[in-house]
């Protein structure tokens, strides 16, 4: 089990209540955050994926490979989390307590300099020797990762619901093959990334391309006049899009060589210390969860 801890924070901090206050102790400490996390993560945990090894995977700062190749890449994010009226310095310390508590519970923590969380997931599921890889990441790009033997986990509707993401699902909801999943995200861009794609390109005509010509890497070699039947602003963006393929490649490729501190044995996990987070639990006010562990109400491997 492979766990972005950057985007599933993310998703925790972000399905916070509306227009009222979030959830904090007495001395008005912050905890919401780290509650919806630990509530996730503990019921994919005993309802989905049992697993035996466990690593969680954190970004560092911006200043990553993909930034430095890109000043623009990623440029938007501040305005977003203004517009969601996120405080994400009161987001990040949490992540640091949310640390503090997997490190309590025996499991590894993973950031490298340079690279993001969804490299580090790439690159654990790339030396894993497990019969099944879970990545538990609410981020779409990770779906490239998906092979015979490696899921995704994709929280939906909040943390009520998650999706399986395999070969299958990737083929119906984006009507493309998992081998054209990269070329997919090249074509159409990443809002969110600030990557621009081709213009006029959205995910339904990104998907056209990719099935009348085959893969990206044709069409980034194509001439305008081989689109013909394809709208004016897809003829005309076409020629700038084809000069910044390669880089666009680079941007939304996730890396899976990323050198490791740990291996896969290193990630094993034997009985979580759930008792040893009590203490702090206690120092949180985090009542409910200290109640699941004393019924017994979280994960605990059995093999």
């Amino acid at each position: 089990m492979i766990v972005d801890g950057n985007s599933l924070g993310c998703r925790a901090a972000f399905a916070a209540p509306k227009h009222q206050k979030d959830l904090c102790t007495k001395e008005n400490i912050p905890t919401g955050t780290l509650v919806r996390f630990m509530n996730m993560w503990n019921k994919v945990m005993c309802d989905i994926v049992q697993p035996t090894h466990i690593v969680v995977a954190w970004d560092t700062d911006a200043n990553t490979f993909r930034k430095q190749l890109c000043a623009e890449y990623k440029a938007n994010r501040q305005i977003k989390k203004e517009q969601n009226d996120i405080d994400m310095h009161i987001v990040h310390k949490q992540f640091k307590m949310l640390r503090n508590m997997l490190e309590r519970l025996g499991i590894k923590n993973v950031n490298i300099q340079g690279f993001e969380g969804d490299d580090i997931c790439g690159s654990f599921a790339t030396i894993s020797d497990a019969d099944e890889n879970y990545i538990v990441t609410g981020d779409k790009d990770s779906f490239q990762l998906v092979n015979e033997n490696t899921y995704i986990i994709y929280p939906k509707s909040g943390f009520t619901d998650v999706d399986i993401v395999d070969e299958k699902y990737i083929n119906d909801k984006f009507n493309v093959s998992l081998e054209n999943y990269i070329g997919l995200k090249t074509l159409q861009g990443d809002v969110s990334d600030n990557i621009h794609g081709l213009t006029g390109c959205g995910p339904k005509t990104a998907a056209k391309l990719l099935k009348d010509f085959g893969s990206s890497d044709i069409i980034a070699k194509l001439k305008g006049e081989e689109l013909a039947h394809y709208n004016k602003k897809i003829r005309v963006g076409l020629t700038d899009w084809q000069s910044r393929y390669e880089l666009l490649k680079t941007l939304v490729t996730i890396r899976t060589d990323v050198e490791l501190p740990y291996t896969f044995e290193d990630c094993e996990i034997d009985l979580l210390k759930w008792n040893d987070l009590v203490p702090y639990m206690e120092e949180l006010e985090m009542h409910n969860f200290i109640n699941r562990i004393k019924w017994g109400a979280v994960y605990r491997l059995h093999y």
